[in-house]
């Protein structure tokens, strides 16, 4: 007899921000803990575990090496080992026992997320966009976080107005355990109206989660003087820009006033747009004003000097300086990884030597 699968999902609240700081540290940062989770094995109800409660039958099912399903399993698998395992004493939740529905999703060319996933294969069952809603609002951190051990903690649970409705500590927190459950409900649903990953491709998967964990080694204090270099290089864009425009145009980034400065030189283009391909083309142009190509230029130039890829590294960076979750299994057809927070496949090749480099400086 087939042993019945368990289908999990969990609500989360944190001080930090999980897109800012990504998973891994978001998982492992001490403010970060659970509101609930919400479990279905096999075709039982849905039910909910919170803290505090019994979780005896849903945890002999992991121990027992039943198959563990999640949409975006690794935040699950996040979340159940480094906060579940340590702080409730839960037993660890292998990696080889965890299938994600995600990646199934985007093995078959379906949307990843969940919402837009199930209308893709014609479920009836849907997220629920008020329980959404809420879960974002419960997600942020509390100035004072309820004490799950006192009895009345859920009057304790701050008012939230949303969408001209006031709900309640205690209603809120209802209604975000019933979006929880309905999760599952529609993760359930989804797993049956999806083919499972062949041998091989959940050899894949299995291998892209360990090479996420592992992560990629970051150079922080390069990377925390590039912030400080591309900082003073656009004090100097700036200037250029001013001193080119006379002062129309004091800033790279203000796109306004310099599309209006190139109008004025007879670049009416430039009305359409300022990206890199729209400058680029601009550039191009034979007939193109002395004055309108140099401010072109330190704009062009300019771009290459932004420090985002920088920010994100340092914000991201766990505490054993590596970047994690770089990497989303089968994001780009036909099978490619597509790349997460820090675009390390887009990094630029070529570079000069250090020497030269240095000489720039």
């Amino acid at each position: 007899m087939t042993e019945p699968v368990l289908h999990i999902d969990f609500e989360t609240r944190s001080e930090v921000d999980l897109k800012e700081v990504g998973l891994y540290n978001y998982a492992r940062h001490p403010s970060t803990d659970v509101w609930c989770m919400a479990y279905a094995l096999g075709e039982n109800p849905a039910d909910l575990w919170t803290p505090g409660g019994d979780a005896y039958a849903l945890l002999e099912c992991v121990e027992r090496g039943y198959s563990v399903y999640a949409h975006n399993a690794p935040f699950e698998l996040a979340i159940w080992n480094n906060i579940m395992v340590p702080r409730y004493d839960w037993p660890v939740l292998k990696p080889e026992q965890t299938f994600c529905t995600m990646a199934m999703c985007y093995a078959m060319g379906l949307p990843g997320s969940l919402d837009h996933a199930a209308p893709a294969v014609g479920i009836d069952e849907r997220k629920d966009p008020i329980g959404r809603a809420l879960m974002l609002k419960y997600a942020r951190p509390w100035r004072q976080p309820p004490q799950f051990k006192k009895l009345q903690w859920m009057d304790e649970c701050p008012e939230f107005t949303l969408g001209g409705e006031k709900w309640t500590g205690k209603q809120g927190l209802l209604r975000l355990y019933e979006y929880c459950k309905q999760d599952v409900r529609v993760e359930r649903e989804l797993h049956k109206r999806l083919m499972p990953l062949s041998d091989r491709e959940r050899q894949v998967w299995l291998m892209d989660y360990r090479i996420n964990q592992r992560g990629v080694q970051v150079d922080l204090p390069s990377a925390e003087a590039a912030i400080k270099l591309a900082d003073a290089m656009k004090v100097r864009y700036d200037n250029e820009l001013a001193e080119i425009t006379n002062g129309a145009a004091t800033s790279v980034t203000a796109l306004a006033p310099l599309k209006e400065w190139l109008n004025e030189q007879g670049c009416h283009q430039a009305l359409a747009g300022l990206a890199k391909a729209d400058v680029s083309e601009l550039l191009a142009r034979d007939d193109l004003p002395a004055a309108a190509r140099a401010a072109l230029t330190v704009r062009q130039e300019a771009g290459k000097a932004s420090n985002a890829k920088f920010n994100v590294m340092v914000r991201q960076a766990g505490e054993d300086g590596r970047l994690h979750n770089l990497f989303q299994y089968h994001g780009a057809g036909p099978g490619r990884w597509a790349g997460r927070a820090v675009q390390v496949h887009n990094l630029v090749r070529d570079m000069p030597d250090a020497d030269v480099v240095e000489r720039i400086l």
